[in-house]
């Protein structure tokens, strides 16, 4: 149970949401190392979208294979 996890990693290549924003507390470390393509994505929006800092190692390649990114980009949530 990640409910009370101050510390989150995913490593997974699924398509749908591993994590549900309501599993997590209000602040937690998320780190995902698994959609790397544009149809994967680890968490739900709403915890993409809520997140304080996102960090990835290269920009522009997250935006063309990180889904939480495109889909983010796409509903107006992000730039």
């Amino acid at each position: 149970c990640v409910s009370t996890a101050d510390v989150v990693i995913t490593a997974t290549d699924s398509e749908t949401p591993v994590l549900a924003d309501a599993w997590l507390k209000e602040v937690s470390h998320i780190s995902t190392v698994g959609a790397n393509a544009a149809s994967r994505m680890e968490l739900e929006l709403e915890t993409f979208q809520r997140a304080g800092l996102l960090v990835t190692d290269d920009v522009e390649q997250a935006r063309i294979e990180a889904a939480e990114i495109i889909r983010s980009v796409h509903a107006g949530q992000m730039a």
